[in-house]
């Protein structure tokens, strides 16, 4: 094609941003308490890289976005900035990676105006050290579930 690095990349965001439609036909806003989904496509992932296409959704939601893509075909959102839903966020994109076939990221975005802004890790929380048996009993075990859930032990 002859053309630059910048270039293919421009031409790809161009027939990206042509072939996909609207984000509010695809997405809904999160109720408070709620995590939204789009699943199933591959293509869900790569609406990230366009992301005034977001800004619907995220006014929507009373200007708060919060987004994960845990696999390929995933990408998991919250509208609520609250320590509970971030946490709650944070825990089903463990569940889904622990599974998923085609993992991506556990990273968490904050969707703003100028582009998305990563989230830090948590920090250390009582809640998920009262939970620790737990949670890592599910993950290493896969717990009182089918067997392959688990990621290192079969019971």
């Amino acid at each position: 094609l002859g053309l630059s690095e910048q270039e293919a990349f421009e031409l790809g965001l161009a027939n990206l941003r042509q072939t996909l439609p609207p984000l509010m036909n695809e997405a809904q806003p999160a109720p408070p308490g709620q995590i939204g989904q789009l699943v199933g496509d591959s293509f869900y992932p790569s609406r990230l890289l366009l992301p005034d296409t977001w800004a619907p959704l995220a006014k929507a939601q009373g200007g708060t976005l919060i987004v994960a893509l845990p696999a390929t075909d995933a990408v998991f959102y919250i509208g609520e900035d609250s320590a509970n839903a971030i946490w709650s966020l944070r825990m089903l994109v463990t569940r889904v990676m622990a599974q998923a076939p085609n993992r991506l990221s556990d990273q968490l975005l904050r969707w703003t105006a100028a582009g998305w802004q990563p989230i830090p890790p948590a920090t250390t929380s009582t809640r998920v050290i009262a939970r620790a048996c737990v949670n890592c009993h599910y993950q290493i075990h896969g717990s009182n579930a089918p067997a392959k859930r688990g990621q290192m032990f079969l019971r």
